[in-house]
């Protein structure tokens, strides 16, 4: 049944981008980002392209997702992850921040970030975050090494952003 509904989900998910592909694009369209879709766990999550590399692989930004909500405190963590361009995931790493927002102002109280590596090429050189105002900002350095010697490093930035009314972005 799981497999069905993942199947179902990629399906849409492909569905939505052919048809996304086959509408003719404004300037405005082109210069925004690349949107896809990445399997995690066996379900199809909607991404934005941030970054294409010479090899095909790319760096994709996931949308903000709830943890925990409650009264006028929100726990959200952001997601990025290196595919390669056949579609397998080399890495993830995911930035989570507590919130307080009220209607008239808001602002990040707790930061923190973590990696998840999937290719044992791969290993998280550092991962660090912070609260700043209304938003969490963690840097993140992976680095892909073959026999000790360092063939490519991806530092990257992620901006986890709440407004004052509890919107994500």
């Amino acid at each position: 049944m799981k497999r069905a509904i993942s199947f179902v989900l990629a399906m849409l998910c492909v569905i939505g981008l052919i048809s996304s592909s086959v509408i003719a694009k404004t300037s405005v369209e082109q210069d925004m980002a690349e949107q896809s879709c990445v399997i995690v766990d066996g379900r199809p999550l909607q991404v934005r392209v941030v970054k294409t590399f010479d090899d095909g692989s790319q760096l994709l930004e996931g949308m903000p997702r709830i943890i925990q909500k409650m009264r006028g405190n929100i726990t959200a963590q952001k997601p990025v992850y290196h595919r390669r361009s056949d579609g397998i995931v080399l890495w993830s790493a995911t930035l989570v921040g507590t919130f307080t927002y009220n209607g008239v102002t808001s602002f990040c109280s707790i930061a923190s970030c973590s990696t998840s590596i999937n290719d044992s090429a791969w290993s998280e050189q550092s991962c660090s975050a912070y609260p700043s105002g209304n938003s969490a900002i963690g840097n993140v350095t992976m680095i892909r090494k073959i026999l000790f010697i360092v063939l490519e490093t991806v530092p990257i930035t992620i901006t986890l952003t709440c407004d004052k009314n509890g919107n994500l972005s």
